[in-house]
């Protein structure tokens, strides 16, 4: 679901009305499309390092696995690897956390008597790979829940909204204008850009920064700051 409600065809009609200013009827309808969904996934990718709450998510991975081996989880449909940006946890369907390890290191643990009763994983391409150890239990039909952030929908229609949040707007068309202004050979105005973006990215640090420490303050029993909201 977008996180916003505001359509492609809004979008490209602001931006082609800032270029205008410095390149009237310059782009095509295609090259502006693909610019603003192209940096609808660089303010993306730069949100979710600031916080979860805007693009995280979660799906049901059903499947079975046997203890002593590795099993092969492949990434499909809503959880599929073209849709994850980056993976938080991997729970599986009696509470426990599967903790991840790097691939060149799965295929040793079965050679290692300490990982007798682990689980641990790998993502790999477009698959998990999970480890049972030879002591654990295996899964029948186990419903694992996968928890992660996802990339934003692409628009691919005039209808098509904006995937991310409406406050940021403005982030997603800079950025755009950016990107036309270096083909432009405008460099003057694209350092002017770029700077106004990264000024936004500074402003909004500092803000979840500050929310971040009074909700820390708040976690002191009797402890309450007031909150402007």
């Amino acid at each position: 679901m977008a996180l916003s409600d505001i359509t492609l065809k809004q979008c490209r009609s602001d931006l082609q009305s800032r270029l205008n200013e410095v390149a009237p009827d310059r782009f095509g309808t295609e090259e502006l499309n693909w610019w603003i969904n192209m940096s609808q996934f660089d303010v993306a990718m730069i949100l979710s390092t600031i916080s979860n709450i805007w693009y995280g998510t979660s799906q049901t991975i059903t499947f079975s696995a046997t203890a002593g081996q590795i099993t092969t989880v492949p990434l499909a449909s809503n959880y599929a690897a073209t849709k994850i940006m980056r993976i938080v946890k991997w729970v599986l369907g009696d509470g426990r956390l599967v903790s991840f390890i790097e691939d060149d290191k799965i295929e040793t643990l079965s050679g290692n008597s300490n990982y007798d009763s682990s689980y641990l994983a790998n993502w790999f391409g477009e698959n998990l790979y999970l480890f049972i150890g030879s002591s654990g239990a295996s899964l029948i039909s186990n419903a694992t829940r996968l928890f992660f952030i996802r990339k934003p929908d692409e628009m691919t229609s005039d209808s098509g909204t904006m995937d991310v949040p409406t406050e940021f707007y403005d982030l997603v068309i800079l950025s755009a204008m950016s990107k036309a202004t270096q083909k432009l050979n405008i460099l003057q105005l694209k350092q002017s850009v770029d700077a106004s973006v990264a000024a936004k990215y500074s402003d909004i640090r500092a803000a979840y920064s500050q929310e971040v420490q009074q909700d820390l303050v708040e976690e002191a029993p009797g402890v309450q700051t007031p909150r402007m909201r």
